[in-house]
């Protein structure tokens, strides 16, 4: 009866497969369910289920080869539920200056899909309101 149980649970979770979130250009990645992710991974994969990615807007922008810097948003907690075996593209706008990098820094927007272009529906919500959400401001993400 206990192999019969262990046969069955294996045989379950090989059944649940992990899906995978795609990275654009100007979005970074610091971590899905409070671990860790690689600096600039561009492919990450989710566990099947819901998901709290801390993700920030992340641009770079170069003057030349020996002059660059980034635009950064505060971190944002964005969650969503992700399906076994899907493949989701996460990403935000490209700005083409610098005012416009800040403006999108300040106030920025993730379009979620699936590898069907269709709109995922997801939370996003700033540091900032997390903070005020658990009071505990003042503090650093």
């Amino acid at each position: 009866m206990k192999t019969l149980f262990l046969a069955s649970a294996a045989a379950l979770s090989l059944s649940v497969s992990a899906a995978t979130l795609n990275l654009g250009d100007n979005v970074r990645v610091v971590s899905i369910n409070g671990k860790s992710v690689p600096a600039y991974a561009s492919k990450i994969e989710l566990d099947p289920g819901i998901n709290n990615v801390t993700v920030r807007y992340d641009s770079l922008f170069e003057q030349d080869a020996e002059s660059h810097w980034f635009i950064r948003s505060e971190l944002h907690q964005l969650t969503f539920k992700a399906m076994g075996d899907e493949e989701y593209f996460l990403d935000a706008p490209a700005a083409e200056s610098d005012q416009q990098g800040q403006m999108l820094a300040n106030d920025p927007t993730f379009t979620l899909m699936d590898e069907s272009d269709n709109r995922i529906d997801h939370g996003l919500r700033s540091h900032t309101e997390l903070l005020n959400q658990t009071g505990v401001a003042g503090n650093q993400f």
